[in-house]
């Protein structure tokens, strides 16, 4: 115990280096990840003549086998935005469909997404990877998140160095969920939190590959606060993902969750302005989160509805959103008291088919607690 004691604090005297760039290994890799996006382009363009509605299990499986190529590229994102687009030609198990009854007009305005999404990759990814073939001392993009798209795993001692760290963080969890990944062959444990110094949605994930899952642990909800000394941000807009080395949790106060509420926008038209604009992007989260504070839950027309103080709507669906379990059906079960004057953590979601935002409840904030609504 002196010993490991010792060892920790002599790591905590010396600062954090990064790692020394192996240029050679490097210009490799890059050079194998420009193959792949060649060939991500080819199968693209291969979808694209197929067609939507000719896809079926056999044009299904032989992209997917292709697709295998990709990992080797050190392509997983690309891999998985691949299988993102197989998957949704698969019935409920997971397994294809024989012939085209999976492809209704329900799947095929997100099929177009997704294919946008993959030729932007392929454009974006070869840009951004010819800048670092060019120069190896280039450090990797920081104001998007192609390179945890192209498969570069951020080191700790990386985010540092960026300057991508905030110093004495609190956090408070206000959902978490576990669901498994079937196009990145894993399963993940998201935890959804607010900075209460800046009301910002952060969220933390746990990632467990199926081959590796005994060895990993699961992550489990936290009903504390973090105190965080050192936050380290991932690259990216919207939810951006966060991990920490140690934390110090206290009980959660009062005042905490009348933090959460002052950060809880109120404005929603203001906010699906800016829902709108973020998802324009291609490789943008689709499914972004926001706290909303809230003045009444109804029914109009047959769909539950949210409401602000000026009368805007936004429509309450587990449509579309799978990661967490189904939420809607939850809120007619909660005290009337939980459904008017409060903040809603919800997980906004672009109908492609009516063009219309919808939100799924992940959670309910009082005065005095947190009401989870997922799993």
């Amino acid at each position: 115990r002196d010993k490991l004691a010792a060892r920790v604090e002599k790591k905590q005297d010396e600062p954090d280096k990064p790692k020394s760039v192996n240029k050679a290994a490097l210009s490799k890799k890059i050079q194998a990840q420009l193959l792949g996006l060649d060939l991500l382009e080819k199968l693209t363009l291969d979808l694209m003549r197929i067609g939507i509605g000719n896809m079926n299990a056999k044009s299904a499986r032989e992209i997917e086998d292709k697709a295998k190529q990709l990992g080797n590229a050190y392509l997983p994102g690309a891999q998985a935005a691949l299988h993102r687009y197989t998957q949704l030609f698969a019935d409920e198990t997971g397994k294809h469909v024989s012939d085209a009854t999976k492809s209704s007009e329900a799947v095929f305005s997100e099929a177009l997404d997704q294919l946008a999404r993959l030729h932007a990759l392929v454009k974006q990814g070869r840009a951004y990877l010819q800048r670092q073939a060019e120069d190896a001392e280039v450090k990797p993009e920081t104001t998007t998140g192609i390179a945890a798209w192209l498969g570069h795993a951020w080191q700790l001692t990386e985010l540092k160095a960026a300057g991508l760290v905030q110093a004495n963080v609190e956090l408070i969890q206000l959902a978490f969920n576990s669901h498994d990944d079937a196009a990145r062959q894993e399963y993940v444990d998201t935890g959804i939190w607010m900075n209460l110094a800046d009301g910002r949605i952060l969220q933390t994930q746990n990632l467990r590959p199926y081959k590796a899952v005994k060895y990993i642990k699961s992550d489990d909800s936290f009903f504390q606060i973090a105190q965080v000394p050192e936050l380290c941000v991932y690259p990216g807009d919207g939810n951006p993902r966060v991990r920490w080395e140690g934390m110090v949790p206290r009980p959660a106060l009062p005042a905490d969750y009348a933090r959460v509420r002052e950060w809880a926008r109120a404005d929603f038209a203001g906010v699906i302005k800016e829902v709108k604009n973020t998802i324009k992007a291609p490789l943008a989260d689709k499914l972004p989160v926001y706290a909303l504070r809230f003045v009444r839950v109804g029914v109009i027309e047959g769909q539950m509805v949210l409401e602000d103080a000026s009368g805007e709507r936004l429509v309450l669906s587990d449509r579309g959103m799978r990661e967490e379990a189904p939420s809607c059906h939850l809120l007619q079960l909660l005290s009337p008291k939980l459904l008017s004057e409060q903040v809603m953590l919800v997980r906004f979601r672009h109908d492609l088919d009516t063009r219309l935002l919808q939100i799924k409840p992940l959670a309910i904030v009082s005065a005095s607690e947190v009401v989870r609504l997922t799993m």
